[in-house]
This record gives C-alpha cells, structure tokens and sequence, in this order.
C-alpha cells in the first residue's frame, strides 16, 4: 500500500513540475515578444508650403517617439528652389532621419533631386524594407523606374516591405489617382497593383487625396496619409504583429 502511495505521489509531483515547467516557458516566450521593438515612422504628405504646420507635425512625431519621417509628397505648390530649399530647412532642423518624394506639384525634378536625393529610392531599417515610388507624373514612372521597381520588389517575399508613393493606385470613388489624366498610367497603376500583390506586399501609404483613411481594393490595402496643411500626418508601428495605424492632428 505504501508503494502504491508512493507511486501516485511521484506521478503526481511529476505532473505539477511539469505543469509548472511549461508556465516558466510560456513566460519566457512571451517576455522574449515583448523585447521585439516596434519600428515606429510617420508618413507626411502634401505640405503645399505650409512650413508652420511642418513644424508642428515633427514636434508631435518626435514627442510620440518617432525614428523616421517620410514624405510623399507635394512638398510645395508649384516646386521652385526657394520653396523647396525652405521645406528642406524644417525638415533638416527637426534633427531626424528623414526621405521625401515628389508629388504632382513638386514641378522641378532637377531641383528637388538636387536637395533631396533620387526621386525613388529603397533603403532598410530594422529587417524592413522601404520601397518609395514616384508615381507624380502625368508620364507614369517611366522604363527606368519600372525596370528598378520590378528588380527591388522580389525580396518582398522574404521581407516585409514597406511601400509609399504620392498617389493611390485605386480608390471607390475618386478620380484622384494614378493615371487621372492619362489612360496609359491608368493601365499602369493596374499593373502595379498586381506585381506588389503578387510579391507579397500586402498594404502601401499614400497622399494626394489630402484626407486620411484606410481601403482594401483588389487585394491591396491603400493606406491614406492626410494633409500637413490639413492639419494631419499618420505614424505606423511595424512589429512582430504586423501594422499599426494611428492618425494625428497637429491643430489649426
């Protein structure tokens, strides 16, 4: 009878250790997650000239613990130096890393290109990859831009990408998007929207429509950013839980 006695008891002390032993682990799984950091950054578009406003949406992004800014866009009205040269100033003052790409109405290529760097670029942070189109031209993104597009996008099956561009490809009812005033873009945007699904890419972030929201079209979520001189900018958090939205006023 002792035996027996004895025999339960170690079955049962085994059993609690044991049920112990998976609570440690399940701790410590969920600890390890929690290290995970999430990569905070804002999205900011048409600034249209609206330095005081600029200014404002990078002290609130700095105060939320942003670590990177990108802009998307119409930086200016009509893209002389002087407007952009000023623009660059606050966001060189802000002390942030920072990347900008045209829009429709930052009209001077050579001149922002000369202030701000390629016009499309990719570049990495933290095991993310940021890929910034322009897609400001009436013209669409030209064969150079395309063929780089198409060579860059493959890693998105690996990677998580991030993609911003100034226009949306697709919208329910606006016409305000790639290819308004070209029905060849338009064709083009069609195209984009296929070759960034079908490499994985999942969601983009854009400006123009000068109003912040969130639609899913033809498998691509549009992440709209808001208007700096509508008073708005949206951060995202990017994490082991995937994308985090959240949009900010700044004031009027």
């Amino acid at each position: 009878m002792a035996v027996v006695l004895m025999g339960v008891s170690l079955v049962l002390w085994g059993w609690v250790y044991d049920g112990k032993d998976r609570e440690v682990k399940n701790e410590q799984v969920e600890t390890e997650e929690e290290k995970v950091e999430e990569l905070s950054f804002a999205v900011m578009a048409d600034i249209h000239n609206d330095i005081k406003h600029l200014e404002r949406a990078l002290i609130k992004a700095r105060e939320k613990g942003v670590e990177l800014v990108i802009v998307a866009g119409d930086l200016t009205n009509t893209g002389t130096a002087g407007e952009l040269r000023a623009v660059k100033e606050v966001l060189d003052q802000s002390k942030m890393e920072y990347y900008a790409i045209p829009g429709n109405h930052d009209k001077n290529l050579a001149v922002f290109k000369e202030l701000f760097g390629d016009n499309y670029r990719t570049f990495k942070k933290e095991g993310n990859k940021f890929i910034l189109v322009d897609n400001s031209s009436w013209k669409g993104l030209g064969g150079e831009q395309r063929r780089w597009l198409e060579g860059e996008i493959g890693e998105c099956q690996k990677i998580r990408c991030v993609v911003v561009m100034h226009m949306p490809l697709n919208h329910g009812f606006s016409e305000h998007i790639m290819g308004e005033d070209n029905k060849m873009v338009a064709a083009e945007a069609k195209e984009l929207i296929a070759l960034l699904r079908d490499n994985g890419v999942k969601e983009i972030m854009a400006g123009h429509l000068h109003y912040a929201g969130s639609y899913e079209l033809e498998g691509l979520r549009t992440n709209l950013v808001g208007a700096i001189n509508g008073f708005r900018f949206s951060e995202f958090g990017v994490g082991v839980s995937g994308i985090r939205r959240e949009v900010h006023d700044i004031g009027n």
